[in-house]
């Protein structure tokens, strides 16, 4: 073998391992994308958004959703979907604290935080967590699952989803002018 052909051969070897150690010594610095919560969306029956504004619930009947208490509004059921798919199968990357003093800066005490209950077929509470956000880090949110005392940021901004708002899921359906007769 000639001498340059086996110079070669090492250095080629040699960024190889150098790779490889770069790829294990950097892997441990990335973080696992976990899910928020545990469920299967199948299983949710009805879901609950308060906040210090008021509270919305919506219901699943048949495969239709409602919004509970209001039979003059349509869910729109793509913000449904986008919910189901941005919040319920949403991920968190880090957890940001274990201090309690400290929910106020992430926006998740009681009184700052939107609270979403997720229910069961049953009536039965599966998940109860509470929302919020940081004023200086708009690309996340926070939450904390019930009365834990770990705060952990999401992987993107899911605060704005969670509205309160009736005409943000809904929209009022629109009287039937057909069979009205002109005058």
């Amino acid at each position: 073998m000639n001498k340059n052909l086996r110079n070669t051969l090492i250095v080629i070897a040699l960024l190889i391992v150098v790779f490889i150690i770069n790829n294990i010594s950097q892997s441990k610095y990335s973080s696992p994308e976990l899910l928020i919560f545990d469920i299967q969306t199948e299983s949710l029956m009805k879901f609950s958004i308060s906040e210090a504004s008021g509270t919305i619930t919506l219901m699943k009947i048949d495969s239709l959703w409602e919004i509970e208490n209001n039979d003059s509004m349509i869910v729109k059921m793509q913000q449904v979907d986008t919910f189901m798919e941005n919040v319920i199968n949403g991920k968190y990357d880090l957890e940001v604290t274990r201090n309690q003093k400290k929910w106020g800066k992430f926006g998740v005490s009681d009184s700052l935080g939107k609270r979403i209950q997720l229910f069961d077929d049953s009536d039965e509470v599966i998940s109860t967590v509470t929302f919020g956000s940081n004023p200086k880090d708009y690309a996340h949110s926070y939450f904390r699952i019930d009365t834990l005392p770990a705060v952990y940021r999401t992987s993107e901004n899911l605060y704005y989803q969670l509205n309160t708002r009736s005409n943000f899921w809904a929209e009022l359906i629109k009287p039937d002018t057909s069979a009205v007769p002109n005058n």
